[in-house]
Order: structure tokens, then C-alpha cells, then sequence
């Protein structure tokens, strides 16, 4: 331990007599080890959204998978769930759960809080259990059961102060006394309150899907072995039931990747890799200036060799350095990381993620771990080679004086770290540029509708007994008319679901079409929206065909649908769907028939960047929903219009929360906000690595041009022009960037095909991306070049001789 004491005494003298080198060694560690610990937080915290799920590996996520139409992730109905939980073999245990809001009241001020609905089983599916009271029984899932509730922590320690004696306590759901059963663990459940799903183990309809599924394998049995089964048990259903099973199937997957969406596996591995290419970049820059460092210490080296210094003891000295920068460069990075993946979380995650609340600090043990680790691995990495050539072999090379010029390994090795910095530094620029024209395009991307000064804002009526509240249309249509009155309001209208804001969860429906059986294996599938009257026209949606819907839509009018272009096509080809009959899957199949009056043009109800579903629009009089958001046209900034929106709601009902009050601009932000920050953070990285590799290769030629300036002075001496000596430089200096330039593309077109899930409106091969990608590049790497050369051109011709 004194040895060690000494040695980094020894280095912290060495690098107080170089403060240029080690500031620089510093600053060039600390991004890499920022970049490399923000990437790391930012991954754990995506994955952090499981991490109260036990034993993770043997839960199953369990979907409807329409074949027809090639969905494999479609939400499942009630009855499915009976009828799957009945059957199988396979599980210990299915679980069922519903998202939906639900208004709470009772406890300060009445609010709207997200809610999740599940079956009993659902505790033992996932592992966990309350900290406080205890989980649902298998009679509260039945309907009419008296109404229990479980609140998350979060919730419990908002609203309640964690009082250890609020079970048994009661509050409002939905204006329904409920009463208050237990508390989930913290970091345990997004959802701020859970509550019983209700499941009617007697109903028929197949067609109401809006269940998300998850089951716990048995000890032994394989997903492979419970996708065999499942699969077994669609046909069976299929069999028996071939009107509403014709074409449908059952998918298993991992239950893990429930919490990742599409492609984000790839964009997380990606993240990881960007950050250690940095890293690695930033160690390949300190390494090199180490060996250049170890080359001028070669007569310090020799001196000890001769004093009577082992090899690995000169290592050591050289490994003490080191650790010594590497340290000091891991404390500055540590302190930028956090800055970063505060700021990152805070706007990646507004919502906030389960595994950091209640106070939970992102500089946790397992990020200081891996700092800590990627710092060692870091040292050892840029001190290490350089040590193995610094220290000498042969003290009777003393004899010869100081070596003034680098070995030919030693220069070899540099170039080598040359060419691996550009080429990381290629597929990082190519990468960062397909995802920035990714953004763009999708900001380019016609949502179907006019987006421009729209308000948004939701209104939920509490649950009766039997399901909406039957007045709840006429409610929204007065709230409807009061926005209108209000100044400034061009028009105004409600709905059940708004564009973009939807996800791949949404509920949807088998459709039926007079006169029309389906064929074998195929299903009509829709998005219907209930919308009261002026919704249309708010949205601007065009016209392509009939008639929009109007107040004349009434619950004892004729019952009527408008539908969009996709449904039109996909399911009536070029014949007009205008006057042909409808019945939605959930609709008595002896009641009347809906009657088609018109087409709209498509929307793009979830993602940007998924198609536009087939979509039916129904009157709200005629198909009631209790939850609506209204979307108001206003002739300037919208959120100034919030004031007016909140008293038109409350002169209806002053109890009733509003909430979600938001312009479409902010939606649409939030919808693309997983690609912003993924531009930006791969964008980040590239511009790192483009300065580190672009000081790294002026340091190499700066180097060069130095220790060669007795012999360029020579070459200008005896008639050497200056395009000469430009060229011979520049000859020298570029040729490790042009092999890491060839090596790079081919890695960075590789990569390039496996982002193809997450790339929109641009070719993972796109020749324009390599150009610029490459002429960025070169550029960099010429000024860094051009530089130093023109430094030794303006030197004195007799001085730079003299130069030792």
C-alpha cells in the first residue's frame, strides 16, 4: 500500500508538471464517462418500469392476434379471458387488467387519477402483494359486489400523508362510495389506484376488447411449450364459435417487452453502444497522448531501468497516471451525467417512472457501480498499452542519448487508435443523421386533420351502476354548446378518442356488414369513436363522400355512421359504402342496423407514424360514452382559452374535474417526444465523438509535425515548396483517417438496416446520409491537419533546425 501511496504521489507531481495534458485528459475522460453514465441511467430507468414484477422470465404477456390482418397485439375481450383461463394447462395463474381515469373525490380537492382494473389474480400473477392491508378476493371481481380500492404509494403519500391507518377508510370513485383495502409497495404500480375488475364469467360478447393479459408458467413449462397450447385453444374457439373466432388466434410473449414498446429494445442497445463508442473514442485520444507523453519520458524511463526498476514496475508508475486521470475525469463525469439524466428523465418521462418516485435519487448504487467500473476499465484500457511501450527494455540504451523521434510501434499504434476513433465516429454521425431526418419527416407527416389553435381538454361523468350515465350525452352536448358561446371560438365538439393520442391498446371492434358473411379466416376490425355534432367540422376533416353527423343524430333517430377512407376501402373497394348497413360486434345482433352517410378522409388516431386505422364514427346520443374530450377551434393562442373551457364544464356540473388541458401542438410534441430525444442524445454523441476524433487526429499530426520539424525545415532548406510540404503532411496524416473513414462506413451500413424498425421516411442505405456522414468528417479531419502543417511553415528556417 505505501508503494502505491508513492506512485500516485509521484503522478499527481508529474501531471501538476504537465496541467495543459491532464486538463485535457480530464475533460476528454469526464464526456465519455458522462456519456456512457447518462446512457446507462437512461436505459435503467426505461427498464425500470418491471421492476416489480417477480421472477419476470416466467410471466407471459397473452394477446388476440388477428390474422387476417396480421396484428398480433390486439387487446383482449372478457369472455376470451373466461374462456382462456378455463382451458389452459399451462399457467398457474391468468391475470387481467383494464387502464382507464376514474374521478376521486372525498379526499382534498376532486381530481382525476389514473386507475388500473384487475382480476384477483392479478397479485400473484406479478408477484406482489400490499405493504398495508391486502389484495382483491376472487367474489369482488363479480358484479355488484360492494367497491374495494387499493391505492399505489404515490397516491398514498400525496393524499393521505402515508397514514398506516387508512385501510378501511372511505373515499369517492366515480361518485360511488369506496372503501380502501390496502396500499401497494413503492416504486410497485404506475397506476395511482387499483381497483376490482369487474368480469361476468356469463357473458357472450367476444367482441368488446380492451383487456391487457398476463400469465405465470408453470415450473418447467417453456413459453414455446404455452404458445403450443394457446395455440391449440384458438382453434378450439375457433371451431366452436367461427363467427366472432373465424381468423383470430392467441400470441405469447415475454412479458417483459410489455413495457418496451416497438423497436425500443434496438434504440436501448443502440444508446448503449453510442455512449461506449464515445468512451472508447475518448480513450483512444488519451492513450495516445500518453504515448506520446511516454516517448518524451523515454531518458526518465531509461534512467530507472538503469537504477535498477523492473518492467512491471515501471507498468505500475505508468498505471498509477493513469488511474490518477481517469478518477478525476469519472468525478466530472459522474457530476454531468446526473445534470443530464435529470434534465432527460424530467422531459423523456413526464409522467414520471414508478422506479423513481417517492424522492428516489437517479445517482443510485448500481449507476455508481458501473461508473466506477467503466472508470477502471477505462484506465487500464488508455494507460496500460501505453505503459507496455513506455517502459524500456535495455538500460544500456542510455548510451545513445535521448530518442527524439517515436518508435515505429509506437507511431503504428497511434494511427491505430486514429483509425478506430473515425470509424466510431462515422457510424455515430450516420446514425445521428438518419434519426434527425427521421424526426424531421415525421414532423412532415399529414395527421389527416387541421392541427392548427386547438384546445384540448377531458371531462369524465362518474359510472352508474349499469354502466354510463344515461343523460351523459346530452351533458356533453350542452358542455358543446357553452364552449361555442364563448369569445374567440370558432367551433367546438367532444369525443371518445382524439387523434394521435391514441396507442396500440386501443379497444376495437369486429364489424358486421348486411348481406356481406364473412369469408373464412377473415375479420373486419374497426376503431369506432363516439363524437357529438360539430366534431367533424372542428377537426376539418374532409368530406370525400354523404354527409357529415348532425344534432338531428339523435338516440331515437335512425342509427347512423360516418367512417373513414381506410374502412371504405378495405371493406368496400370502389364501390360506395354510402347506404350500406353496419352493425358493430357489440351491438345486439337482433337490433337495427346503422346506416353508412358518409366518408371522411383518414386520421391518424395512434402514433404519427402508424397508418390510419379503419375508423367508424358514431353519434354520441346514439352510443353514450362517460368519458369524452372536447376539441375546441379558437382564433389565437389556445391555452388562453383554458379559463373559459373550465367554467363552461363547471356551469354543468362544478364538481366534475377537468383535465388533460392541452393545445394539439403540445400533443403532437408529446407523440413525437421518444424521437426528439433520441435525435438529440445520438446527435450529442456523434458531435462528441466528432470533437474528441478531430483533436485526437490534430494531436497525432501536431505530434508528427513536431517531432519531424528538423527534417521538414531540411525539406524547405534544399527547395522544398510548400504545396510539397502540405501534401507530405497531409499524406501522413490522413491515411488513418481514410482506413477508419472505409471501415466505418461498412460498419455504420450495417448497423443502419438493424434501426430499419425505428427509422420513418429514410433508407437505413441512404447514399446522401454516407456523402455527408463522410464530408463532415474529412472536413474535420483536413483542418486538423492543415493546422499544425501551416504552424511549422511559418517557423524560422535556421531555428527550426536547431530544433531538438
Amino acid at each position: 500500500m505505501d508503494a502505491i501511496a508513492r506512485d500516485i504521489r509521484y503522478a499527481l507531481r508529474q501531471l501538476g508538471r504537465s496541467p495543459g495534458f491532464a486538463v485535457v485528459a480530464v475533460i476528454t475522460i469526464a464526456l465519455g464517462i458522462a456519456a456512457t453514465t447518462a446512457a446507462y441511467g437512461t436505459i435503467t430507468v426505461a427498464l425500470a418500469r418491471h421492476v416489480a414484477v417477480r421472477e419476470i422470465d416466467r410471466v407471459v404477456g397473452l394477446w388476440s392476434f388477428d390474422r387476417s390482418n396480421g396484428r398480433s397485439g390486439v387487446v383482449v375481450s372478457p369472455a376470451d379471458f373466461v374462456a382462456w383461463r378455463d382451458r389452459q394447462r399451462s399457467f398457474e395463474g391468468l391475470a387481467a387488467q383494464r387502464l382507464a381515469g376514474v374521478n376521486l373525490a372525498g379526499v382534498d380537492q376532486p381530481a382525476r387519477v389514473s386507475a388500473a382494473f384487475v382480476s384477483a389474480s392479478y397479485f400473484d400473477v406479478m408477484g406482489t402483494q400490499p405493504i398495508i392491508g391486502r389484495g382483491f378476493t376472487a367474489d369482488e371481481n363479480e358484479p355488484g359486489r360492494a367497491t374495494v380500492a387499493i391505492l399505489s404509494n404515490r397516491l398514498w403519500s400525496s393524499r393521505f400523508a402515508s397514514r398506516a391507518g387508512v385501510v378501511g377508510q372511505t373515499l369517492l370513485v366515480n361518485g360511488r362510495s369506496t372503501t380502501i383495502v390496502g396500499v401497494m409497495p413503492v416504486d410497485d404500480f404506475s397506476q395511482e389506484i387499483v381497483l376490482p375488475l369487474t368480469i361476468d364469467p356469463t357473458a357472450s360478447s367476444y367482441q368488446q376488447r380492451a383487456l391487457r393479459v398476463a400469465a405465470r408458467l408453470k415450473p418447467g413449462v417453456t413459453p414455446e411449450m404455452a404458445q403450443t397450447e394457446m395455440t391449440g385453444i384458438a382453434s378450439q374457439l375457433e371451431g366452436e364459435l367461427p363467427e366472432t373466432h373465424s381468423g383470430w388466434g392467441i400470441t405469447t410473449r415475454p412479458y417483459r417487452v410489455e413495457f418496451i414498446a416497438p423497436g425500443e429494445e434496438v434504440v436501448l442497445a443502440l444508446l448503449g453502444l453510442a455512449a461506449l463508442l464515445v468512451l472508447m473514442i475518448g480513450c483512444a485520444n488519451v492513450a495516445g497522448l500518453l504515448l506520446a507523453r511516454g516517448t518524451a519520458r523515454g531518458q526518465e524511463m531509461l534512467i530507472r531501468s538503469a537504477l535498477g526498476a523492473s518492467r512491471g514496475r515501471l507498468i505500475r508508475q505508468t498505471l498509477a497516471e493513469g488511474v490518477v486521470l481517469a478518477s478525476a475525469g469519472a468525478l466530472l463525469g459522474v457530476v454531468l451525467a446526473f445534470e443530464g439524466l435529470r434534465l432527460l428523465v424530467t422531459y423523456a418521462f413526464p409522467e414520471g417512472v414508478p422506479a423513481y418516485a417517492a424522492g428516489h435519487s437517479f445517482l443510485n448504487g448500481g449507476l455508481l457501480a458501473f461508473t466506477v467500473g467503466a472508470t477502471m476499465c477505462t484506465a487500464v484500457f488508455f494507460a496500460l498499452i501505453p505503459a507496455f511501450h513506455a517502459a524500456p527494455g535495455d538500460a544500456g540504451a542510455l548510451a545513445g542519448g535521448v530518442r527524439t523521434t517515436s518508435p515505429r510501434s509506437s507511431q503504428r499504434l497511434r494511427s491505430v487508435f486514429i483509425a478506430g476513433e473515425v470509424a466510431g465516429t462515422i457510424v455515430l454521425l450516420a446514425v445521428a443523421t438518419l434519426f434527425l431526418r427521421t424526426a424531421v419527416n415525421l414532423r412532415r407527416v399529414d395527421p389527416g386533420f387541421d392541427t392548427r389553435n386547438l384546445l384540448l381538454m377531458k371531462v369524465a361523468l362518474p359510472d352508474t351502476q349499469d354502466g354510463v350515465a344515461p343523460n351523459a350525452a346530452r351533458f356533453f352536448e350542452r358542455v358543446v354548446e357553452r364552449v361555442k358561446a364563448s369569445p374567440g371560438v370558432v367551433s367546438a365538439g367532444a369525443a371518445q378518442r382524439v387523434p394521435v393520442e391514441g396507442n396500440r391498446l386501443n379497444p376495437n371492434r369486429n364489424m358486421v356488414i348486411e348481406g356481406r358473411p364473412t369469408a373464412n379466416g377473415e375479420t373486419r376490425v374497426v376503431d369506432d369513436v363516439a363524437v357529438t355534432s360539430g366534431y367533424l367540422e372542428t377537426m376539418r376533416l374532409r368530406l370525400r363522400e354523404g354527409r357529415l353527423l348532425t344534432s338531428s343524430d339523435g338516440a331515437d333517430a335512425p342509427l347512423v355512421a360516418v367512417i373513414s377512407e381506410t374502412t371504405a376501402t378495405r371493406y368496400w373497394g370502389r364501390n360506395s359504402p354510402i347506404g350500406a348497413h353496419l352493425r358493430l360486434g357489440d351491438e345486439p345482433s337482433s337490433g337495427a342496423w346503422r346506416t353508412v352517410v358518409g366518408v371522411v378522409g383518414d386520421v391518424r388516431n395512434d402514433d404519427i407514424d402508424t397508418p390510419p386505422p379503419p375508423n367508424v364514427y358514431l353519434p354520441a346520443a346514439q352510443r353514450p360514452a362517460g368519458e369524452m374530450t372536447f376539441m375546441v377551434r379558437v382564433t389565437d393562442a389556445p391555452l388562453s382559452h383554458v379559463d373559459a373551457a373550465r367554467s363552461a364544464v363547471a356551469a354543468e356540473d362544478q364538481n366534475l374535474p377537468v383535465f388533460n388541458l392541452r393545445s394539439m401542438d403540445q400533443l403532437l410534441a408529446e407523440d413525437l417526444r421518444g424521437t426528439t430525444v433520441l435525435s438529440f442524445m445520438t446527435t450529442t454523441f456523434a458531435a462528441l465523438a466528432l470533437l474528441l476524433a478531430t483533436v485526437g487526429i490534430y494531436g497525432m499530426v501536431a505530434y508528427n509535425v513536431a517531432q519531424r520539424t528538423r527534417e521538414i525545415a531540411l525539406r524547405i532548406a534544399v527547395g522544398a515548396r510548400t504545396h510539397h510540404v502540405m501534401r507530405h503532411v497531409l499524406g501522413r496524416g490522413l491515411t488513418a483517417v481514410v482506413a477508419g473513414m472505409a471501415i466505418g462506413l461498412v460498419v455504420a451500413v450495417g448497423v443502419s438496416r438493424v434501426l430499419k424498425i425505428v427509422l420513418y421516411g429514410v433508407s437505413p442505405g441512404d447514399p446522401s446520409t454516407y456523402a455527408v456522414v463522410t464530408l463532415i468528417l474529412l472536413g474535420a479531419a483536413m483542418l486538423a491537419c492543415v493546422v499544425p502543417a501551416q504552424r511549422i511553415l511559418r517557423l524560422n528556417t535556421v531555428a527550426a533546425l536547431r530544433h531538438e
